[in-house]
């Protein structure tokens, strides 16, 4: 009679959802950068899109509805969130940054020391300081700027970002969200 309970009981959480994790849903993980050339022939860390998480490439094949909206202001662990200073220069198109940050949200990879960027199609996160930590201290400050200053610009219609955030990282660096590597202060 007791296997008949577990058995039931098993099947029942099944049916209502609280199945096994599926492959998609965010797990840490290692993000693969590629030290790659920017146009202007200066290093640059890149993530392709063969290396973009199972959870984000699915969000961005259309097959989860759930973050097509701006993001949300979420709980950074910060006392007080800082706003972006928004910036109407040097824009990225916004969901190739949801698609950074969203890539680096559960990343345990090294912040790389040199060179102070990542980029990911149009879409930079650079930093103005070198310190030690992993790739997802970058995410809160990334969506943060994102949902400031994504239309926040008078005259935005492209779909566009561009802003720094202090007060996220240690050391008192900057983060910046824009379409270049470089001039994050």
């Amino acid at each position: 009679m007791k296997s008949f309970a577990v058995i039931l009981a098993l099947v029942a959480s099944t049916a209502l959802g609280a199945a096994l994790p599926s492959a998609a849903e965010p797990q840490p993980h290692d993000l693969k950068l590629v030290l790659d050339k920017d146009e202007f022939g200066e290093p640059v860390w890149r993530l392709l899109d063969e290396n973009i998480p199972a959870h984000v490439a699915q969000r961005r094949r259309g097959l989860d509805a759930a973050d097509t909206s701006a993001p949300q202001p979420h709980d950074s662990g910060l006392l007080t969130k800082r706003a972006a200073e928004c910036h109407n220069s040097n824009r990225a198109y916004t969901d190739d940054c949801r698609t950074l940050a969203n890539s680096i949200q559960y990343s345990n990879s090294p912040v790389p020391n040199s060179p102070r960027h990542i980029a990911y199609a149009t879409c930079y996160i650079s930093w103005s300081k070198v310190f030690q930590g992993e790739q997802s201290r970058f995410w809160a400050g990334a969506y943060d700027t994102i949902y400031d200053c994504n239309g926040g610009n008078p005259g935005d219609t492209h779909n566009s970002v561009s802003g720094v955030i202090r007060g996220y990282l240690p050391n008192g660096a900057a983060q910046c969200l824009s379409n270049r590597a470089t001039g994050c202060s």
